[in-house]
């Protein structure tokens, strides 16, 4: 249970990172019921008249500046997209984690849920985002709250990619997801037009080192089934390949060979995003790699087309 590891999060402290500048805090753009913070980057790159955007979470104990240390900003610059920062406050957790464990999941999830959906409808009306270009991704609890919201109102995302985080996992109390998991015994939701069967799911990048001490390895296979489930893949054989930094990548392909669902196998690595030099930088769950989880991330979203190890 994430929730309870809590505590390891809190024994390592940033080294001194370079300043992160142009994060650009938004306070009115909604009810915000979950009371979230909201930050975002806007690309030095012309955007265009319709960009896209890309909703970042961080992990337990992080905030909007260290997760923009993951690469997402320097690619924003290079390829015109915004990059949208909810940032949890210690008022609703303590080590500033993402609720998505704790037995009322329904009814906290459904705040901090809703107060990301504000936020995202904010940034689309203000900079004219492409609607059919909206993609989440997250590292940890961040990542545990993405793949949640993306299989909440899975028709508002194009995709999403997760790190260090596993899959959804019935607790007491909770409910599920609506044609993405059912627990056991659960009552049932309350019915809303979003809680239906979906006929669209965003693809899904699920990244996970095997010596994660934080969120178990094991957890990941939880990740892919759910992910496969739902794109009816369960039958699909992987096609994999190894790749720089003793990675090894599964893709997941329906019949006409569409790439829906990805895992990354981080092998001897531990609770860290891989970064690379010209896409972000080392620190606290930061690794140096050949790999950039950030540009694999947007490369699978399709936008841009920058080699595994592009050189910088």
């Amino acid at each position: 249970m994430l929730l309870a590891l809590a505590p390891l999060f809190l024994v390592l402290q940033p080294r001194s990172a370079a300043p992160i500048a142009r994060l650009v805090a938004t306070y009115r753009f909604g009810s915000n019921p979950g009371n979230l913070a909201m930050w975002h980057y806007a690309p030095l790159a012309q955007a265009g008249e319709q960009p896209a955007l890309v909703v970042a979470l961080h992990g337990c104990s992080g905030s909007a500046q260290h997760f923009s240390q993951a690469g997402f900003n320097e690619l924003a610059d290079r390829h015109g997209f915004y990059v949208l920062y909810p940032e949890q406050r210690t008022e609703n957790h303590r080590y500033r984690c993402f609720n998505h464990l704790t037995a009322d999941d329904v009814a906290i999830g459904e705040r901090e849920i809703q107060s990301v959906m504000q936020m995202v409808h904010f940034m689309v009306k203000k900079y004219g985002i492409d609607e059919r270009r909206v993609f989440i991704t997250g590292f940890s609890s961040g990542g545990q709250m993405a793949a949640i919201v993306a299989a909440t109102y899975p028709a508002h995302f194009r995709a999403g990619a997760i790190i260090g985080a596993g899959g959804y996992i019935c607790e007491s109390g909770h409910a599920g997801i609506a044609g993405f998991v059912r627990c056991p015994g659960a009552p049932k939701l309350r019915k809303k037009s979003r809680q239906r069967r979906s006929s669209h799911w965003p693809r899904m990048s699920i990244w996970h080192g095997t010596n994660d001490q934080n969120v178990p390895y094991i957890k990941m296979d939880i990740a892919v089934t759910q992910w496969r489930r739902v794109h009816g893949l369960l039958q699909r054989r992987a096609v994999t390949e190894q790749l720089p930094g003793d990675v090894s990548h599964k893709v997941y392909r329906n019949r006409a060979g569409r790439n829906l669902v990805e895992s990354y196998t981080m092998n001897n690595a531990g609770h860290v995003i891989p970064v690379h030099p010209g896409c972000g930088s080392v620190g606290v769950f930061l690794e140096e790699s050949p790999l950039c989880f950030a540009r694999e991330a947007t490369r699978f979203f399709r936008l841009h087309k920058e080699p595994v190890t592009a050189a910088f």
